[in-house]
């Protein structure tokens, strides 16, 4: 009798302690999967800073300052951003440093204001491969 205790306490040790590693493990690999989704959109949502300078037109990631295009108007320079970036989303600040534009496909590479988007931004299901 107290045998059998014994090994359902050790059976139970063991079963408790192989779903705890199994939910570990698969705890890190959708924390991996979420982290690889996250950087996907970090890479494809750009907010830009214009900048003009004498007759060009500049636009630079907000972020690190990196250069995403330039032209001698807006519709030269969303020409030139779409070319290097076709399926980005470019999020326009204006000059209090507020998002007020939206460029994407979604808005057929016109820039359209931002409040009429955002209820679309929040539908989106993002459907990403494995």
């Amino acid at each position: 009798m107290l045998f059998d205790i014994l090994l359902q306490v050790v059976l139970g040790y063991f079963v408790i302690k192989f779903i705890t590693r199994y939910f570990e493990q698969r705890n890190q690999e959708l924390e991996a999967e979420v982290d690889g989704i996250v950087d996907h959109v970090r890479r494809h949502i750009h907010v830009v800073r214009q900048e003009t300078h004498q007759d060009q037109l500049y636009w630079f990631e907000r972020n690190n300052d990196s250069f995403i295009a330039q032209g001698i108007s807006t519709e030269d320079v969303i020409d030139r951003a779409r070319l290097r970036y076709p399926k980005h989303v470019f999020l326009l600040l204006d000059t209090e440093e507020n998002l007020s534009e939206i460029v994407s496909e979604i808005t057929e590479w016109r820039p359209e204001p931002i409040d009429r988007h955002l209820e679309k931004l929040r539908n989106i299901n993002l459907n990403f491969p494995r």
